[in-house]
């Protein structure tokens, strides 16, 4: 294989995996459908440049993805077959989801009727399930940037927690981007935007920020510049919209969720996302007119 960081082109043989065609591109890399040659599984390759690679801390930030998702067998959690080094490039080797993610389903509604509330909450069950399982492991696992475009959702209904590659086992060496921190200004926690150590509460924050939109349709602090200024200053200083006046059809056990959730202390949210998952669904339906 060449060490040149341009894309790969279809038929290229990692290993014995075959790339079929480029499928997106994140923060750690490029993701590939490819083709195990033996077995004929399709599976998802990531792809870090060489270039990339030099960065002794982006190098350590890979094979902490490696080891982590190695560790996390769940099927809300995108499954980790293998990962290798090859001519000086770093490959992950993933389960395949056929589907889309939550942020390409939500598009598809944008304009049109909101997305009923009770796939709404099936969906954030799954989400839930599968941080609930990373923040039991010991340490905790934490996710540190959940959001739709990470979590995918397959032909069958599925949610899949994707993209654990600025995950952190707490306990173990602290990783972050240049500049101290690690997330998406949208769904970033107060926390994060201040530099200090997240917990298993740091995804409940992100999480709840992902419930609003999937309820209302728009984030509570959104990013109106290239900096993120504004967003970041917002998750710190500012109280979200109120559920019960953005969806007043809505019952008040699920506003108080998404409430909690989005507690500026983390000691003031819910622990983790089992116990986010528990009040979840202890939401009161019990009015017909509260239904969804």
């Amino acid at each position: 294989m060449s060490k040149s960081p341009e894309r790969l082109a279809p038929g290229t043989l990692v290993r014995e995996y075959k790339i079929k065609r480029l499928l997106g591109e994140g923060g750690m890399g490029e993701v590939y459908l490819a083709q195990h040659t033996y077995t004929q599984q399709e599976v998802a390759v990531k792809a870090v440049s060489p270039l990339l690679m030099r960065d002794e801390a982006v190098r350590r930030r890979f094979l902490e993805e490696g080891r982590v998702l190695a560790m996390l067998k769940h099927p809300n959690i995108v499954l980790l077959y293998t990962f290798f080094e090859e001519a000086a490039q770093f490959f992950l080797v993933m389960e395949y989801v056929e589907g889309q993610s939550i942020e390409q389903w939500l598009a598809s509604h944008s304009g049109g009727q909101p997305v009923p509330t009770d796939r709404v909450l099936a969906i954030m069950e799954h989400v839930l399930e599968g941080l609930a399982y990373a923040h039991r492991q010991q340490p905790p696992v934490v996710h540190r940037d959940v959001k739709p475009a990470n979590v995918l959702l397959d032909r069958a209904g599925r949610a899949v927690v994707t993209d654990f590659g600025i995950a952190k086992a707490m306990g173990r060496e602290k990783l972050t981007r240049t500049g101290g921190v690690v997330g998406t200004f949208e769904y970033m926690s107060p926390e994060q935007v201040r530099g200090e150590d997240v917990t298993p509460a740091t995804d409940v924050y992100s999480a709840g920020i992902m419930l609003y939109r999937m309820l209302t349709g728009v984030v509570p602090f959104p990013q109106t510049s290239t900096t993120g200024f504004e967003c970041m200053d917002a998750h710190i200083r500012q109280l979200p919209p109120s559920l019960q006046v953005t969806r007043p059809d809505l019952p008040a056990s699920l506003a108080e969720v998404v409430r909690k959730s989005l507690e500026k202390e983390p000691a003031l949210r819910y622990r983790n996302a089992g116990e986010m998952l528990c009040a979840l669904r202890s939401v009161d339906f019990s009015c017909p007119a509260d239904r969804p």
